[in-house]
C-alpha cells in the first residue's frame, strides 16, 4: 500500500511495518500501569481481587482501536503524507495488543482452574474467522480503494 499509494520503494514500504514493533514496545512499557491499577483495586477491596479490574486501562484504549483504523483508512490513499498512516499504525500497535492482553488476563483470572481451555475457547473462533476473512480482504483491496477496504471492517467493529 505504501509503495503504490505513496510512491515509496518496496524496501521503504516494508520498513513502515516497524511502527507495530514500536507500538508493542510502548504497550509493554505501559503495562505496569495496568498492573498497578489492578493491585490498587485489590487493596481497596481488602485484598480481594476481581477480574474486571483487568479492564481499567481498556476503558480508554478501546477507543483507540476504531480511531486508529479510521485514521489509517482515511489517510492511506496517498493524498496525505505517509507519516500520518504510519502514526495511526503505531497507535494500533499500542491498543490492539493491550486489548488482547486485557482480555486474556481477564479470562485467566475468571477461570483459573480451566484457563487454558477458556483461552482456547476465546482464541480459536476469532483466529479461525480471521484466517477465513483473509480471502475477503484480498478481494476488498483488489476491488475497492484502500480507504474503504480498511474502513468497512472498522465500521463493523464499531457498530457490531
Amino acid at each position: 500500500m505504501f509503495a503504490i499509494n505513496n510512491g515509496l520503494s518496496y524496501m521503504a514500504a516494508d520498513c513502515t511495518y516497524l511502527n507495530f514493533v514500536v507500538g508493542v514496545l510502548i504497550m509493554f512499557t505501559y503495562q505496569p500501569v495496568q498492573d498497578w491499577l489492578y493491585r490498587r483495586d485489590a487493596a481497596k477491596r481488602g485484598g480481594r481481587t476481581r477480574p474486571e479490574a483487568r479492564f481499567l486501562t481498556s476503558l480508554v484504549t478501546v477507543w483507540g482501536f476504531p480511531i486508529s483504523l479510521f485514521w489509517f483508512a482515511f489517510t492511506s490513499d496517498g493524498g496525505v503524507s505517509w507519516v500520518s498512516p504510519l502514526i495511526a499504525g503505531t497507535l494500533l500497535g499500542i491498543v490492539d495488543p493491550m486489548l488482547w492482553l486485557a482480555m486474556l488476563t481477564y479470562i485467566t483470572d475468571s477461570y483459573p482452574s480451566v484457563a487454558g481451555s477458556a483461552i482456547a475457547a476465546f482464541s480459536l473462533p476469532s483466529m479461525t474467522i480471521a484466517a477465513a476473512l483473509v480471502h475477503a480482504g484480498i478481494q476488498m483491496f483488489a476491488t475497492m480503494s484502500t480507504t474503504w477496504a480498511v474502513s468497512i471492517p472498522s465500521q463493523l467493529f464499531l457498530w457490531g
